[in-house]
């Protein structure tokens, strides 16, 4: 009886780390992301680039960050859309600019930040400016 009962607890153990594994190994969603994130210049002036910058954590205390996530930022502009990406250091911090040459004046340009973590792109939040 003692070698049925070594070998079941075996397996419990064995299922159990197994399943931990599996477990950890699941995709994150976008909703269990936590990030901070900031438009640098509200009203830049024309000829001038824009800086957006991100943190990305897996905890909303910023205790777990996300390092090597590819963040990218999508810019509407009146006439085109523009992207530019970076990716998370260590810290989950990114800082991402682009050169926002004559962008019209006064329009409102949408900037959508999307967070890719090796499951997909998923859009994290929009920001908003408008040129000078």
């Amino acid at each position: 009886m003692r070698v049925f009962q070594r070998r079941l607890l075996a397996w419990v153990v064995i299922l159990g780390f197994l399943g931990t594994l599996l477990l950890s190994a699941l995709p994150v969603a976008a909703d269990d992301l936590y990030f901070t994130d900031n438009i640098v210049y509200p009203n830049p002036r024309q000829y001038t680039s824009q800086t957006v910058n991100d943190n990305l954590s897996y905890t909303d205390d910023g205790a777990s960050p996300i390092g090597g996530a590819t963040v990218c930022t999508i810019y509407h502009f009146k006439t085109t859309d523009s992207s530019r990406c970076g990716t998370t250091d260590e810290n989950g911090n990114v800082s991402v600019s682009y050169y926002i040459s004559g962008a019209s004046r006064g329009y409102v340009v949408g900037v959508d930040i999307t967070a890719d973590i090796g499951y997909g792109a998923s859009t994290i939040d929009t920001l908003y400016f408008s040129p000078e």
